[in-house]
This record gives structure tokens, sequence and C-alpha cells, in this order.
């Protein structure tokens, strides 16, 4: 970003291609840049309150993306059935539903003669385990993992209608929400072999479970709302605290900006070392067994793919902008990166433009970071590389009013001469091949045509010169 015309108390930069001033610039970039003047206690305190609002923004707009938001919700639940460890953990859940609920053993001793009697409850164990075995072979199913999706996202749908107050699908009354999974259970039992007879004898409260009691559903619509007001709260707040600091930091904004980097790179970093180190104790606390701790892990690597990708995103922005401060300093390699593109802003800028747009879709469609997949997240990006290649623009004008782009001609010249003598060589080379005179004989002249034709086919000779000395051949 551009300094006032103060700046130059604060940092020497070059004025001209003069000799003199190029001496100047030279002997700044040895000797590195003066002490610039501090940013002051106001400035630093709103960058500190600035960095502390982005890190309430950031946890608000990941929770709700990865809360409130149905796609994500639902992307999130389809990865997790992915996971083996987790389908292992379902499986032995929907099983242990449909077991407990479901009289097995009582069914297979009505359909066993009286002498067999004392076999159902072997029976009903290896039913068990081929059940178990049955559900993780189904929940590997295109089929199943589309029910399941879809029972996601349903259910995620209905939760965030219950939050606004509910709808004709889902109930709010007497303050209880409730979701049915029974079809789901079903479906399960379907696959896995289960009797008709038996499924049919499921109780009607198995899959149904209450998610939030009255006083629970209160809380949670207070917390849905102060979320969803949180995100814009403290990301408006983060963005006038910066947007502040910089433009009372007269003769300092290059120092302001850098430091506005560093805020959002801290933020990043702070965000991804809370997310490795916090995995271990919480994966413990969860597991209620250490059977389950393989899935439970699995579950926090899922659930926190977002999280963890918006805080490389954090990381990655703010080093930008602090390359884009260092870029604008008085250092010998920003100097001279600027001398050298100042002519091309100032006479060929539609192109330049062009060539920076093109470079910014690539990088779109490389999309590195989380930032390049959001429609908020771009919009930023493409904000930050406007600023960007506008600042860097004026602050090349004034610094190199008369830089003249480089003389590529010299590069043209020694590609001509290089060509022209290649060319050359060739031709010589193919006039010293010796090819015996002989006459107007036929066999000979095709025996002779079928040599070159090997000594071309094995590479000893080049296309250029095969058709040389078969031109000569054939002239003679």
């Amino acid at each position: 970003m551009p300094d006032e015309p103060n700046k130059a108390a604060d940092e020497p930069t070059a004025k001209s291609t003069t000799a003199e001033d190029t001496t100047v610039v030279s002997d700044v970039a040895e000797s590195g840049p003066p002490t610039s003047p501090k940013l002051g206690v106001g400035i630093a305190i709103m960058l500190v309150l600035a960095t502390l609002a982005t890190l309430l923004a950031f946890i608000a707009l990941w929770a709700n993306r990865q809360i409130l938001s149905t796609d994500q919700w639902t992307k999130t639940s389809t990865e997790l059935l992915e996971e083996p460890a987790v389908r292992d953990a379902l499986a032995e859940y929907l099983v242990t539903e449909l077991f407990d609920n479901v009289d097995v053993q009582g069914e297979l001793e009505t359909n066993l003669p009286d002498s067999l009697q004392g076999l159902a409850g072997p029976a009903t164990g290896g039913l068990r385990q081929l059940a178990l075995r049955g559900a993780n072979a189904a929940l590997e199913t295109p089929a199943f993992q589309t029910a399941w999706r879809n029972a996601n996202e349903l259910a995620h749908k209905q939760l965030i209608s219950a939050l606004e107050g509910g709808n004709e699908r889902i109930s709010t009354e007497g303050g209880v929400v409730k979701i049915d999974t029974r079809l789901l259970l079903s479906d399960l039992a379907k696959q896995i072999g289960l009797p008709t007879s038996l499924i049919d004898k499921l109780p009607a409260a198995v899959g149904e479970f209450t998610v939030l009691q009255s006083d629970e559903l209160e809380k949670a619509q207070k917390a849905e709302s102060a979320l969803r007001g949180m995100t814009w709260v403290f990301g408006l707040l983060a963005l006038g605290l910066y947007v502040l600091s910089i433009w009372l930091a007269a003769g300092r904004r290059r120092r302001a900006v850098f430091f506005s980097g560093l805020s959002f790179m801290s933020v990043g970093l702070l965000i991804l070392l809370i997310h490795s180190f916090a995995k271990a104790p919480l994966v413990d606390g969860l597991a209620s067994t250490s059977s389950l701790v393989p899935a439970v892990g699995d579950v926090y690597d899922v659930s926190t793919e977002l999280l963890s990708q918006m805080a490389f995103s954090f990381f990655i922005s703010g080093l930008l902008v602090m390359a884009a401060s260092w870029l604008a300093g008085p250092y010998r390699y920003a100097v001279g990166f600027r001398r050298a593109v100042a002519p091309y802003l100032r006479d060929y800028l539609p192109l330049s433009i062009a060539f920076v747009a093109i470079l910014f879709l690539l990088v779109v469609w490389w999309a590195p970071t989380q930032g390049f997949r959001t429609t908020a997240g771009l919009s930023l990006n493409l904000l930050l590389a406007i600023a960007g290649f506008a600042a860097l623009t004026v602050i090349t004008r004034r610094e190199f009013p008369d830089a003249e782009a480089a003389d590529l001609s010299a590069v043209g010249d020694w590609f001509g001469r290089h060509w022209s003598n290649a060319r050359d060589w060739t031709s010589e080379r193919a006039r010293s091949i010796d090819v015996p005179k002989i006459g107007s004989s036929e066999p000979d002249r095709i025996d002779e045509l079928e040599r070159l034709q090997k000594l071309h086919e094995s590479g000893a000779l080049t296309d250029e010169e095969f058709s040389s000395a078969k031109r000569k051949l054939l002239d003679d």
C-alpha cells in the first residue's frame, strides 16, 4: 500500500534511474533500511485488538460453516463413513441396536423343532457375527452410502429448521426436537439378511432419538443466532481496525501493513498449533474404550479438516501481505524488481493488467488454499490482488518515472546469429557427404538411395542432410 508523500522521512526510495540515484539505492540496499519510526502505542493496541477480533471471527466462521451449513455437514458425514474405523464402530452400534430390540433367539426357538431348541442360543450368536460382517459390507456399498448421505442431509435440514422455529416436517412443540432414523435401520436389517418378520417387530421408538429438550432448544436457538452474528460483528470489527491502523500510520504505513500481515499469519499458525496439540487429549477424553480410539481419531481428523484448511489459508494470506510489504520497501531486490516492471506498468498498462489477471485465474484454478474455494474468500483475495497491483503501479510511477524497458534486441540478435550459424553448418555438412558418381545406372542409384535412407533412419543424417544428399544424388 503506498504511503503519503512524507514517506520519504520513513524510507528512502529511488526516484530516477540516474547514476547518482542508483548509487544511493545501492548504498541503502547494502547497509539495510534505516530505522523507521515506531508504530506507536495506539496503533500497536489497535493491531492487537484486530488480531483478537480476527481470531474470534475465524472461530465463528468455522463453526458457522461446519455446524450450520448443510452442505458442509453432509460432506463431513459422508467422508466419515469412508473411514474403516468409523464404519466398524457404526456397524457395531447398528447391529447392537437391532439385536437389543428384536428377540432373535425367541424367534429362532419358535421356528426350530423341540429337539433343536438348545441350538437357538449358539445360532443367535453366530447370526450376530454374520450380521456384523454383513453390516460392514453393507456400509461400503454405494447404495447405503447414498442413503447415509441423504439421511444426514435431511436430518441437518430438520435441525436447522428446528433452530429457526420448526416447520411441517419437524415439530418443536413442547420444546422437543426428534429425528427418526428407523428407515435407515430397517434398510440395514434387510441388507444383512434378517427376516422380514423380525424387522416388522422392531419397536416404534427404535431409530428415533431426541436431539434437544425444552431448555436445550432455547439455548441452542440463542447460540445459533449469536454464532451467525459473531461472524459479521468480529469480521467487520477486525477489518475496520486493520484499515484504521494503516490509515493512521502516516509515514509508517508499510510497517503497519507488514504487522497486519503478521497478525493474520499468527492467527492461522495459532489455530494450526491448537488443532495439532489438542487431538490427543480430546480423543482420549471422548473415547469411552480403547477400541474406540481409532474411530474417534478419524472423526476428529475429518470433522476438523475444514478448520485446518481455513487456518492454512489465513497463514498463507498473512505471508503474502508481509511479502507485499517487503516488496514495497527499500531493499536491493525489491527496488530492482520495481525498477524492472516500472516501464511496463507505465507504457503497457492494459497488457500488464491482462498478464496479472491470467496469473490470478491460474491461481484460482489451482486453488492452493481454502480461501480460493469460497465466494467470500475469493472476493477478499481478488480485492487484495487489485489493491496490491494498484499500489505497485503508483509506487513504480513515482519512483521511476523515466525508467526504460530492457533492450531485448540483443537477445534476438543472439538467437538470430546462432540460428544462422546452425543453418550454415547443416548445409555445409550436407554438401560434404561423399556421394559417389554413379552415372545413370538405375540399380546403383536405388542402392545409394537405400543407403541414405538407412543412415537417415538410424539418426546419422538429419532431415535436412538427408534431403540435401538425396537431391544431389538425383541431380547427378
